[in-house]
């Protein structure tokens, strides 16, 4: 039997208050936690069970890598992540950390570790927190031990390759347990004190033991001593002819610092800055920062470019050296001018090289952008000349990246980290305004996106079309897909570079592109291409798309620049799609009902209600609240909320008997977030799938959502608005209970992710919370159409919330 892909390891001891927000934030992402406890006696052995965890309870022995191999013992997964009860995962990099686990060649991995400082957990600053890098993530059964009794650290085994760089994941930890009122709670700095001390009797200690007994006597505000220390600390290194890593001489300088001995230090200070222009911390030593060039060649309006290198400056590159290059080979002035202004907020990180070339004639317009044969391979000399560059400049990689791309800000650290010779980011774009919008990459010849099963299959047009939409399907999961070909937004690895990889023209292949010949010629050389798709880049295509590109900026970044209007500029109006909102309502009054019409009343055309037999004020709010708008309401003499799948056919056909064209389909209790009013007519203008997909969250108050291994719909996108197709033959799911809110085989049409949320305010109070639970128990007893544990946690008294934010 094939073992779990990833095990948690963890040790605890009377961590009852802090262990629950630790496997909460790691939960959906392991196969297995095994947790070892050392003696106690708050209770976190229950917590940890209740997340399906093995807990192995043995006495406190004064060593903590002790401790952590008895783990190691009883782990099955292929990988090992270790975490502390004081930590946890960023819920956003959970799939990279997974997909790591899945891709990566190497034996173990680093991780960030961004460690809170402060008096409390609730004022910690992560501006203030310190960083560095550690290996927490490694195979199993390779050989791995930890050593050391305190601040314990991984032994590389002798059998494996030594020396090897290892690869740095953009996968952040966030660490809680030096917040001051932890370590006085937990009385660390005692306990730490004596574990350093006895270690330190070792004539063949490390020099971090020294490091480390500096930090717990900073930490006790004993300075001389922490000083007499961190340097001896230096001196270990400096003994054995080796750099001492960077945290020391942070260290040493806060202590003078904050002792008032400032006085002659900053020659010092200078100097180590000096020494680590380019390093970020990794465990116990330092590791150089990968040198990426980010490349363009630019024709671009000056609008675009301005939205494009926004997009640049919001990139994180914490873990990355990163140069800047354009190739400038603008016909306005103004777009020009707008490279320089960015080189000049940059110093030091962009050269601008203005194209030698005649000007040439680039036309964009609404249907499309033409290309000559000329242009494609002006362009492809271009992003040869970025790549000639990259190789001289000796950079371990080139982004080479088109200018009218909005990446996402984990673009180029996800890139990196996927550890592909040749990989490029997703995005999705409508080459011409009346079709789907369709990937960059492609599977085999010059465009083909469906999957053939040997080279001489025949496919019908029906197969063709089923096919290609499954590959589409494909590439809307997050994840990392092999192609057979890609483009604009690349990042090509040194080996490609040396390897030579390039963009000229192959004299006996008339494929139209030179991102065509471009990956033949890569994989001849024997190198395989991959898209990743957990970061999809915003395509600005046209001018139509300003709106939408505007509204995905603010959610992804918070804001967006201003567009600057021209004369020449003439705004293309977006076509206002007719939408109506369908419902089915039932004793409303009291509960969500009038806050969600006031919602949906900003962009609805018309409203089809079904009154299922309410007996308060329903109707009479949603003839208040709709005024003005045309309203379809059929009210139910009898309820029919016991056989949920009749009243859904019925709500089905009342609505397409009004010739909908968009229905958005929500309940009573369900909105979407602030803005998507203001934004649902350009998407659904510009997106020509049938079916939109959001995530929806469960607001168990005004103010915060649940999430926990029972709460958690928000992972997944659902169908809130279709298009109506009526030549489409619709089925349902025959069950009284959960049968949906739209016939089951809506997927059968082309469908499609929005950035909007959507909130369900139906288990917002503990009354409505209460009701559902008595519904569901009357209802489904058996929990045969639902989840018997998530009927059980409704009522559970300290369920674990977060903020939302708008």
């Amino acid at each position: 039997m094939t073992p779990p892909l990833l095990s948690l390891r963890m040790i605890v001891k009377d961590e009852a208050d802090q262990i629950e927000a630790c496997l909460t934030s790691v939960y959906a992402v392991v196969d297995e936690i095994i947790v070892v406890d050392t003696g106690s006696t708050d209770g976190p052995q229950e917590l940890c069970r209740k997340y399906g965890a093995k807990v192995i309870e043995v006495p406190w022995e004064d060593s903590f890598s002790k401790a952590r191999n008895i783990g190691l013992k009883a782990a099955r997964g292929q990988w090992i992540l270790w975490l502390d009860a004081d930590e946890q995962l960023e819920k956003e990099d959970q799939q990279a950390l997974r997909q790591a686990a899945v891709a990566s060649k190497a034996d173990a991995l680093f991780l960030k570790l961004i460690h809170y400082q402060g008096q409390q957990k609730a004022a910690a600053s992560l501006h203030l927190a310190c960083r560095n890098a550690q290996l927490r993530l490694f195979r199993n059964k390779k050989g791995f031990q930890f050593v050391r009794d305190i601040h314990e650290v991984l032994q590389w085994p002798a059998a494996l390759p030594q020396n090897r760089p290892l690869p740095l994941l953009p996968v952040r930890i966030y660490h809680f347990g030096y917040i001051e009122e932890a370590v006085t709670r937990k009385n660390k700095t005692r306990r730490n004190l004596k574990l350093l001390l006895r270690e330190r009797e070792n004539p063949h200690r490390a020099p971090w033991c020294d490091y480390h007994l500096a930090s717990e006597f900073s930490r006790a505000k004993k300075w001389e001593h922490a000083f007499t220390l961190v340097n001896q600390a230096v001196e270990g290194f400096l003994g054995k002819q080796q750099l001492p890593p960077s945290l020391f001489y942070k260290l040493k300088y806060e202590i003078l610092f904050r002792h008032g001995s400032m006085r002659g230090a900053w020659p010092g200070i200078e100097c180590a800055i000096r020494l680590y222009p380019d390093y970020v911390e990794r465990g116990d030593g330092m590791t150089r920062k990968q040198r990426i060039l980010i490349g363009s060649p630019v024709c671009q309006k000056p609008d675009v470019l301005r939205m494009f290198l926004f997009s640049l400056e919001k990139l994180s590159t914490s873990t990355l050296a990163v140069q800047y290059m354009f190739i400038d080979d603008n016909t306005d002035p103004a777009s020009s001018k707008l490279l320089h202004r960015f080189a000049e907020k940059h110093p030091g990180q962009v050269e601008i090289i203005r194209s030698q070339e005649p000007p040439s004639t680039y036309t964009c317009n609404e249907a499309t952008h033409v290309w000559t044969d000329e242009l494609v391979w002006r362009v492809a000399g271009f992003k040869d000349q970025l790549i000639a560059r990259a190789k001289e400049g000796d950079y371990d990689g080139l982004f080479l990246l088109d200018s009218d791309l909005l990446l996402q800000p984990a673009t180029l650290e996800t890139l990196v980290a996927s550890e592909k010779d040749i990989v490029s980011e997703i995005f999705w774009t409508s080459w011409t305004p009346d079709s789907l919008p369709v990937p960059q990459v492609w599977l085999t010849d010059q465009y083909t996106q469906y999957e053939l099963k040997h080279r001489l299959e025949t496919l019908t047009a029906e197969e063709q079309y089923l096919r290609k939409y499954a590959f589409y399907e494909k590439l809307r999961v997050p994840g990392l897909y092999e192609v057979g070909g890609l483009g604009a937004c690349t990042l090509i690895r040194r080996k490609a570079l040396l390897a030579g990889v390039n963009y000229s023209r192959i004299h006996n292949v008339t494929f139209w592109g030179e991102d065509r010949h471009f990956c033949i010629r890569a994989v001849a050389l024997g190198f395989s291409l991959f898209a990743d798709t957990h970061c999809p880049a915003f395509h600005l295509y046209r001018d139509s798309d300003f709106p939408e590109a505007t509204v995905w900026m603010k959610q992804i970044y918070g804001s967006a620049p201003v567009r600057v209007k021209t004369s020449q500029t003439v705004a293309r109006p977006i076509p206002r799609p007719k939408i109506t909102l369908s419902m089915v309502i039932h004793n409303e009054a009291d509960k969500h009902l009038a806050q969600v019409l006031k919602k949906h009343r900003e962009y609805i055309d018309e409203a089809v209600i079904i009154d299922d037999g309410s007996t308060d004020d329903s109707v009479e709010i949603c003839h208040e609240l709709l005024k003005g708008i045309p309203l379809h309401l059929v009210s139910n003499s009898t309820p029919q909320f016991t056989n949920e799948v009749a009243l859904r056919k019925q709500q089905w056909m009342e609505t397409v008997s009004r010739n909908p064209e968009w229905i958005v389909n929500m309940d009573a209790d369900e909105v979407f977030e602030d803005g998507f009013a203001a934004g649902v007519h350009a998407l659904l203008s510009r997106q020509h799938g049938d079916v939109c997909c959001f995530r929806l969250y469960d607001m168990w108050s005004d103010s915060h959502y649940r999430e926990d291994p029972y709460w958690r719909a928000h992972y997944v996108y659902r169908p809130f608005i279709i298009r109506y197709r009526p030549n489409h033959r619709y089925l349902w799911k025959e069950q009284p209970l959960h049968c949906g809110r739209f016939p089951s085989n809506i997927f059968e049409l082309p469908s499609f992710l929005s950035h909007y949320r959507a909130k369900h305010l139906g288990w917002s109070s503990e009354k409505i919370r209460l009701e559902k639970y008595t519904r569901y128990k009357l209802l489904d007893p058996a929990a045969l159409y639902g989840w018997k544990e998530q009927y059980e946690s409704i009522l559970d008294a300290e369920p674990n919330l977060v903020p939302w934010k708008e």
